[in-house]
């Protein structure tokens, strides 16, 4: 995970690599940022993603969400939860997965532009 340029704005882009040698249709992302709210709740502020829901996933997609200056994420405490789904194409089996990334793991570094078809780091 890592800050870039895409079309000259800032943000997030998120690499999802699939290990898997078939196809995983009907793929579905969410991402949300998880943090301390009022009074010590625990928060989970959506985070809107450039991808439409329903793409195959075959090796590699970079997920992309635009950060908004007025709600900045660096720098806040806190960490990324990603939720993923989809469905195996030879096994025709449902797959589900979530990863949580602390803040620290995010490369808040602005970078030269990225074309989103460029290779991300994987989840």
């Amino acid at each position: 995970m890592q800050v870039g340029s895409v079309e000259g704005t800032l943000a997030l882009l998120i690499g999802l690599n699939s290990k898997r040698r078939n196809t995983i249709l009907d793929v579905r992302v969410q991402a949300v940022w998880k943090h301390a709210g009022v009074a010590g709740l625990t928060e989970y502020e959506p985070l809107p993603l450039q991808l439409p829901d329903g793409l195959p996933l075959q090796e590699q997609l970079t997920l992309v969400h635009r950060l908004d200056p007025q709600r900045p994420l660096q720098g806040r405490e806190g960490a990324l939860l990603i939720s993923f789904s989809g469905v195996d194409a030879t096994l025709e089996r449902p797959i589900h997965a979530a990863h949580l990334y602390e803040a620290s793991q995010i490369l808040w570094r602005e970078l030269p532009p990225t074309p989103l078809a460029s290779p991300a780091p994987s989840l």
